[in-house]
């Protein structure tokens, strides 16, 4: 940390180490030029629903790509995370959220509840993708979420080339989504440097990219 803010570093680390040290608070929020490459980190010991890496968007907005997996208690967490950062110049908090797998009977219930934490934290849009991510979207406007700050998608390309459009400097937004989801997508749709997506982003590599 340097000067009061985070400066480029090899490695990327989970945004709770940036909590941790102080270097993502509301007065030492880092700029998007300030972001770069480098090697993921599980945000969990335990899991890989959640490995989050923080990516320079376009616009000079920053993205939260935990696009690698997702399970209710991840996305809530990373909600949550993305609820504590204080977004630059007036920035809005985008939580872009799709569908969760093999949630077998609790499949519909997971994602109202994900969906109700969405409206009671100071989220600015929800941007869903898939069938059960219409649940998320529909339980955080019955739960007191404007109808015009939720938009809901069948597709991860059809969300990413809206949020394209949405975006504005300083913005801030969190990706997140079961494999099936295919929420990457996303992330190199609204990424700075998409010419870099396979050594950036958390999926991305050739097994994955098809």
């Amino acid at each position: 940390v340097e000067s009061g803010k985070w400066r480029a570093h090899p490695t990327y680390f989970p945004l709770s180490t940036f909590f941790s040290i102080g270097a993502i608070s509301p007065q030492f929020f880092p700029t998007a030029a300030e972001v770069t490459s480098g090697t993921p980190c599980d945000s969990s010991a335990e899991s890989t629903d959640s490995i989050m890496r923080l990516i320079a968007g376009i616009k000079d907005t920053l993205i939260i790509d935990d696009s690698y997996n997702s399970s209710p208690t991840a996305a809530i967490a990373a909600i949550e995370t993305l609820a504590e950062i204080e977004p630059e110049r007036g920035g809005e908090r985008y939580a872009v959220l799709g569908d969760m797998a093999e949630l077998g009977n609790l499949a519909r219930d997971s994602h109202v509840a994900v969906g109700r934490r969405v409206a009671d934290l100071p989220i600015n849009f929800l941007i869903t993708v898939g069938e059960l991510g219409k649940e998320i979207g529909k339980a955080a406007k019955e739960a007191g979420m404007k109808e015009h700050c939720v938009a809901d998608f069948s597709t991860s390309d059809e969300a990413g080339l809206f949020l394209q459009e949405k975006l504005e400097p300083g913005d801030v937004v969190l990706v997140k989504g079961s494999q099936v989801a295919r929420m990457e997508k996303i992330v190199k749709e609204v990424m700075a440097e998409p010419l870099r997506a396979e050594e950036l982003l958390v999926r991305m590599d050739a097994h994955w990219v098809k």
